[in-house]
């Protein structure tokens, strides 16, 4: 999971990690949302792709697609790289409106929001967000 200096992709519902100036980029943000994590002192930075909020799938067989287990799994694997959750600034680009679901609402929002509910597992210095609006980004 750790990337030299050529950039790595990393898909939908899919977590890649870089270290000391290595490059991470996610495509096809639309109403799915990128997080961006950093822990300064080991230049360690972590990129997730997340689908939706909430992992309620049966036997939870991917983690990473679900805003709640994709951050847990995101901070397991940094601390098992010497990352520590107090120095750790987190990002955020994605959550577009694109489609309405069936009357239900919007996907990106509800994804904004789990985002923003699950972020508090991480006590570090916090970060910012460019989430929302109607149309699909990428991050680098």
């Amino acid at each position: 999971m750790i990337s030299g200096s050529k950039p790595t992709v990393v898909g939908i519902a899919d977590m890649k990690m870089a270290q000391n100036g290595g490059k991470l980029i996610t495509y096809a943000l639309g109403s799915c949302i990128g997080l961006c994590f950093y822990d300064p002192r080991l230049k360690l930075a972590a990129l997730l792709h997340i689908m939706l909020p909430l992992n309620m799938e049966t036997g939870r067989k991917n983690p990473l697609k679900y805003a709640d287990s994709g951050i847990r799994e995101t901070l397991r694997a940094m601390e098992a790289k010497g990352a520590m959750r107090s120095r750790i600034v987190v990002k955020a680009a994605g959550g577009a409106k694109m489609f309405d679901v069936g009357g239900k609402g919007s996907l990106g929002p509800e994804t904004r929001l789990g985002r923003r509910g699950f972020l508090g597992a991480v006590p570090g210095p916090g970060g910012g967000a460019g989430t929302g609006g109607v149309n699909g980004g990428r991050i680098l």
